[in-house]
């Protein structure tokens, strides 16, 4: 398995590594996604990368992209700002982008 450090403050590889058993199958950590993805692209390895970056980088690396075969975490994400930021139409067209990007 190839991953980006899990010691890297909110690493997306850390909540699918997160048993003993789990961090043991690890290979590679990379300091970046594309690095991994890069590093997968030249080797027997997998990730565990976002959609639409493997999708990116898909026919520049030769990437394989197949379905998770296990259940899907999902993670909690929370917006938050000043009361007055929210009366702000470009504040509620970028909270309005960000909502939808994230339901993908």
């Amino acid at each position: 398995h190839a991953t980006v450090a899990l010691d890297r403050y909110a690493s997306f590889s850390l909540p699918w590594y997160d048993t003993a058993d789990k961090q043991a199958r690890i290979a590679y950590q990379g300091n970046a996604m594309v690095s991994v993805l890069n590093v997968v692209s030249q080797t027997q390895m997998v990730a565990i990368a976002p959609r639409w970056l493997a999708n990116e980088f898909a026919d520049k690396l030769a990437l394989q992209i197949l379905p998770l075969p296990l259940k899907v975490n999902s993670r909690t994400c929370y917006l938050s700002w000043h009361e007055a930021a929210g009366r702000d139409k470009g504040h509620q067209w970028m909270e309005e982008l960000l909502v939808d990007i994230c339901k993908r």
